[in-house]
Order: C-alpha cells, then structure tokens, then sequence
C-alpha cells in the first residue's frame, strides 16, 4: 500500500535528469552530470545500465548487494560522491514498500533512490523544545540544529527501532525518558543536492522528557543540547540556524510555518 504524506515539498527536477528503473522497476532519477560518471565505469558495471529515452535502466543480477556494493566503491574512487557511510539501506520501489536490494548510503543522492528517515521533536511540559546544534565536524549542515534526534532509517530495520536507535544514539535517552506520542507525521522531501537528487520520506514524532532531564549526545554528531521556548525555535528558524529538513519537520506538526532561510545543500 504507497505511503500516505502529510505534506510533500517538492522542487522542480533537474534539466535533462534521467528516470531510474532498477529491475523493472522505478526507483530513483539521475541526473545528467551523474551519468557521465556511469558511462566512465569500467565495463561490468556499465554495462548493467541502459538508456532509452529519459529512462536508465539498471539491471542487477542475481548477487544485487555485491553488484551494488561493487558499483559504489567504484564511483566513490571516482569521486562521484563526497562520503562513504558504511551504511546500508533499503533500495526501494516506487511505492515506497517493496525492496529490491541493499545499498552503501553513500549511493542514494547519487542515483535518486529514496531514503527513509526519523525526527523525534521532544519538548518539556513547560513548553521548552530541545534542539541539537550538529558537531561542526558534519559533512552536511555543521553547526546547524537538528530536533532532539533524526536519523536514515537502515536496512532490515523498522521505523519504530530507527526512531528508538537514534533517539539513544544522538541523546542518550530511552523511551523510558523519552516517552513518543503515538502516531507520526509524514512528509516527503524530494530536492536537488549537492550529489543529485534527494527523495526523502519522514517519519516525525513528538515526545516529552521530564524538566530535570538533559540529553547527552553519545555517538559524536552533536556539539550541544539547547532547550528553546515557541519564539526562540521561530527565530531560530528565520535566521537560518535550523537545517531544512528541521524546519520541514516542525512545520508539518504545525509549529513553524514555512520561512525563506538559507542553509547548507546536503
């Protein structure tokens, strides 16, 4: 059954980006700068991509993990990606459901494919909201803030064991201390990036954490903890300090309205 969204942001595609089919079926869209990177691969890999009209096509064989695996080392020694994760997530259909392969995480901006993701937005009962201020070591949006916790959810892995797995990554709290609402938001993000084409499906949830508690960041990704009130996150929002996604996520559940800032192209 397609995933039903709560609210879609949607920016035009990219002049000439090709649609993605990956065993029959549509997966992700690349664009034409990535394609020259394709076309310089060296003939295994090459030759699993064909191109008829605006439609690439990817054929996988019967290993689809290896052959993927092998396609993103190969493109990252070719600098066609700025990061390797070592992460690998789902590699899914159109209807956002069916999963065809596993792949490097490092690979989905590249070829388009859709990526899954979480936000826990925690507040006090004084109405205090905590946002985390990314490590200025991030390769995407240093510095920036973030909600309380996000994160891709990854392969095999189910949306609720995502949000409890990052939420204690990020915060060092527990749904024993930080008790989720029952039921999310859902949003698409669909955007060009800096290495292609980004499709993103949120997962946002709310929560509340008792007043005498404090996150306590354990895997390195955030520099600090800062608990703000309604206004504080509005004016945050309108001087550009919260990242994109952030801004989508806390307007979805109606607590930003939309706002021009800027901010780093992930």
């Amino acid at each position: 059954m397609p995933v039903q969204f709560d609210g879609v942001t949607r920016e035009p595609r990219p002049a000439g980006a090709l649609l993605l089919s990956v065993n029959g079926q549509r997966a992700g869209l690349v664009t034409r700068e990535n394609l020259a990177f394709i076309e310089r691969l060296e003939k295994p890999l090459a030759s699993a991509f064909s191109l008829k009209g605006e439609t690439l096509t990817l054929t996988l064989p019967a290993a689809s993990d290896a052959f993927l695996a092998d396609l993103a080392a190969a493109l990252w020694r070719r600098h066609a990606f700025f990061q390797w994760r070592n992460e690998a997530l789902d590699v899914l259909a159109e209807d956002d459901a069916t999963v065809i392969a596993h792949a490097e995480r490092g690979l989905f901006r590249f070829l388009g494919l859709t990526t899954r993701c979480v936000y826990a937005v925690a507040s006090t009962p004084s109405g205090k909201f905590w946002l985390g201020k990314r490590s200025a070591h991030k390769a995407i949006d240093p510095g920036l803030y973030d909600t309380l916790a996000s994160g891709l959810i990854a392969a095999g892995e189910t949306v609720q064991e995502a949000l409890i797995r990052e939420t204690a990554e990020e915060s060092g709290l527990t749904p024993e201390v930080c008790q989720f609402h029952s039921g999310c938001a859902v949003t698409l993000i669909e955007r060009r990036v800096r290495e292609g084409w980004m499709r993103e499906i949120t997962y946002t949830y709310r929560a509340e954490v008792a007043e005498d508690v404090t996150p306590q960041n354990t895997d390195g990704e955030v520099e600090r903890f800062d608990a703000v009130d309604t206004e504080e996150l509005k004016d945050c929002a309108r001087r550009g300090l919260l990242t994109f996604e952030t801004v989508e996520a806390l307007t979805v559940l109606g607590l930003l309205s939309k706002t021009k800032q800027q901010n780093t192209t992930p």
